[in-house]
C-alpha cells in the first residue's frame, strides 16, 4: 500500500496469472476494462498492442505467469491506464497493487520456473 502518496507511474507492461501456457510469439492485442471512476459511470476500455515477453510456471500457484511489454496504445489509453493506477496506488484499501518501483530487474518469484518453448 502507498498511504496517500502520489507516485509517478509510467506503464510499460503487465503480467497475468493464467491456468494454461498461452505464450505466443509476435504482437498481440490487449484489451482492458478499467473500473468505473464513480458509481453509474461506464468502465473505460484501454486497447494496446503488446508482445509477450515470457511465461513462467509457478508451482505455488499451479499456473503460468505471462508478461506483456506494451508497444502502442489506442487513443488516450496509456494516459487513462496511468491515471487509474495512480488513483489505485493512493487508496489505502487497495490490495494487490505492486509497488511501481518494482521492475523487470526484480526477477521472477522463487517458486517460478522458466518454460522452454522450443
Amino acid at each position: 500500500m502507498f498511504h496517500g502518496k502520489t507516485h509517478d507511474i509510467s506503464v510499460s507492461g503487465l503480467s497475468l496469472v493464467v491456468d494454461y501456457n498461452v505464450f505466443q510469439e509476435g504482437e498481440v492485442t490487449v484489451v482492458m476494462a478499467l473500473p468505473p471512476a464513480h458509481d453509474g459511470a461506464a468502465p473505460k476500455v484501454v486497447t494496446s498492442t503488446a508482445e509477450m515477453s515470457y511465461a513462467i510456471h509457478s508451482s505455488k500457484l499451479d499456473a503460468f505467469k505471462i508478461a506483456f511489454t506494451f508497444h502502442r496504445f489506442r487513443g488516450d489509453g496509456k494516459a487513462l491506464l496511468e491515471a487509474a493506477l495512480r488513483q489505485a496506488s493512493t487508496e489505502e484499501s487497495v490490495e494487490g497493487v505492486q509497488n511501481p518501483g518494482a521492475g523487470p530487474d526484480t526477477g521472477p518469484p522463487e517458486d517460478s520456473e522458466f518454460v522452454d518453448w522450443w
